[in-house]
């Protein structure tokens, strides 16, 4: 049976005297001090009844402060978690860390923890995800903000970041899997963050198979989100949510009436169109658009990709210079930089053994002295 959002309310809402033991010993050492932030406490300083900052399909957030004054997201999960997107998500780690100590840098991807039995609800230990906080808007939101500040070139400008962070992401052999929603944020400082691996491939990694029938991506080709079929992971994953998005945020940039509506997740291509290539009004339009010579050539693109089955796209981006030309931005934004080295996922960077398939009883924790 999984979890509600009350179940883990009570417990995340106990007063600041009754937290010592609230989390397991190795979460408390790496974020000590680990208290709920309610929005009504930034935003008037008064407190309300605990509850999450978000809901997702997967999970719930909470708003976590420690002791240093950090935020992080505590994500806690409705159901036991799948092994194959703990151990991406431990390698998607192993590959941050050989990165920067490389010296090069990938800002899209914050820092989780898993910890597979690190709270207690309902007298079991319940894993749970510790991830970096962003304060950020969704790239769709932020679109249409600069839109109604007349920033048209503001909307172009993010459309370029997210091809320079898709070809980046690949260029290491990561694919996050899933743009849609909440999950690539842009922040005050108009950069691109990513969160919620979940559908993430890193390449080396084990679970790297398909994602099942059942999972909900956006901005997935037709073939995959009509007929709810398994999708392969792959590097390439991003590549086609990559395109619907630059077109849409490259057209509404250079004709804002094609926007579709004041709010929602579709800028411009919806999933109707992406089901539909054949449909006359909105194709046409992109086709005559004359402020900008990318989106007639990214449309006539999409429109033949939607028309052909997904293994076409596939093909198409294996090598990343593919996705440069496809974009138009080879000239633009050269990759004057090598790549960095190829990242090799090690046994160490795998969480062993694989315990979060242990369900354990609060008090045989508590007998054998592992709260303290």
């Amino acid at each position: 049976m999984g979890l509600e959002a009350a179940d883990y309310n009570g417990v995340l809402g106990r007063p600041p005297n009754d937290r010592s033991r609230l989390f397991d010993r190795p979460l408390r050492e790496k974020y000590p001090r680990l208290a709920l932030v309610s929005a009504a406490e930034l935003i008037s300083g008064s407190t309300t009844e605990p509850a999450p900052w978000a809901s997702g399909r997967a999970a719930f957030i909470y708003r976590m402060a420690a002791s240093d004054g950090k935020h992080y997201a505590l994500r806690c999960l409705r159901e036991a978690p799948d092994p194959a997107i703990v151990a991406r998500s431990a390698a998607l780690n192993g590959c941050i860390r050989r990165l920067r100590a490389q010296g090069a840098a990938l800002p899209y991807i914050v820092q989780q923890d898993f910890y597979a039995g690190a709270l207690v609800v309902k007298r079991i230990w319940r894993p749970v995800f510790v991830v970096e906080w962003v304060d950020g808007i969704d790239i769709v939101t932020a679109a249409r903000r600069r839109l109604q500040q007349g920033d048209r070139a503001g909307v172009r400008a993010l459309a370029d970041a997210l091809a320079r962070m898709t070809i980046a992401l690949q260029r290491v052999g990561v694919a996050h899997g899933d743009y849609g929603g909440d999950n690539l944020l842009v922040t005050d400082t108009g950069e691109l963050r990513l969160i919620d691996y979940d559908m993430a491939f890193v390449e080396g990694a084990s679970g790297n198979e398909m994602l099942p029938a059942t999972a909900a991506v956006t901005y997935t080709h037709p073939a995959y989100s009509a007929n709810r079929a398994p999708r392969p992971l792959a590097r390439s994953n991003d590549t086609f949510a990559t395109v619907v998005l630059a077109l849409s945020l490259r057209a509404a940039a250079a004709d804002p009436s094609l926007v579709v509506g004041e709010q929602g997740q579709d800028l411009v291509i919806t999933e109707n169109h992406l089901r539909n290539p054949n449909e006359r009004k909105l194709w046409e339009r992109l086709d005559r658009c004359e402020a900008d010579e990318e989106v007639p050539r990214l449309a006539r693109l999409l429109r033949g990709w939607c028309r052909e089955g997904p293994e076409a796209s596939e093909r198409l981006v294996e090598e990343v210079p593919d996705l440069l030309k496809m974009l138009g931005l080879e000239e633009r934004w050269p990759l004057d930089l090598p790549p960095p080295p190829r990242i090799t996922v090690t046994a160490t960077d795998l969480p062993t053994p694989p315990i979060w398939q242990k369900v354990e009883p609060v008090s045989s924790r508590f007998r054998q002295g592992r709260v303290a």
